[in-house]
């Protein structure tokens, strides 16, 4: 039905889910490029469309061509929108995702958090019970927390914050 679900977002203004769904359209199968519905909705941060889609049966923990799931899309993303990037992440944690799912460079979302410095998603991510001790392998081996929260764009409150996870 869509080549690519980039089509979705933009149809999704024009036509209702339930339409797409009576012609035929499967929440569950990847586009073209392999890329699974909630990714780009996830990417674009609507929360709407997501939980349409997810009533539709759309996949929490779909990871296609790209190795993110719906999870690691929004934290990628947080930045753009960090309010709603929130809200989309409870919507992603009450319907079922893996919290620990890990994706493209063996992140999981905690970790992918820790590069984004949106505190507010790392604090909910802490408070649904995230393994803040998870690690992935990078260019000169194993970093955790800590290291990816290092980054230059990220504010010295929020590097602060997830050293307190560790020296508390």
């Amino acid at each position: 039905m869509f080549k690519a679900y980039d089509e979705l977002i933009e149809s999704s203004e024009y036509v209702s889910i339930d339409e797409l769904l009576a012609h035929g359209f499967d929440p569950g199968q990847p586009d073209n490029d392999g890329l699974f519905v909630l990714e780009p909705v996830c990417r674009a941060l609507d929360l709407d469309l997501a939980c349409e889609l997810i009533r539709a049966g759309a996949d929490v923990n779909s990871k296609g061509s790209t190795g993110f799931t719906p999870l690691l899309s929004t934290i990628d993303c947080a930045n753009q929108d960090p309010k709603k990037a929130v809200q989309l992440v409870e919507l992603l944690l009450e319907q079922g995702a893996n919290i620990e799912g890990r994706g493209d460079w063996d992140k999981t979302p905690f970790l992918k958090s820790c590069t984004r410095g949106v505190a507010e998603l790392t604090r909910l991510l802490v408070s649904r019970g995230c393994d803040i001790h998870a690690t992935a392998t990078e260019i000169g081996g194993n970093m955790g927390a800590l290291e990816f929260a290092d980054t230059p764009s990220n504010s010295r409150e929020f590097r602060q914050y997830v050293g307190s996870l560790f020296h508390s």
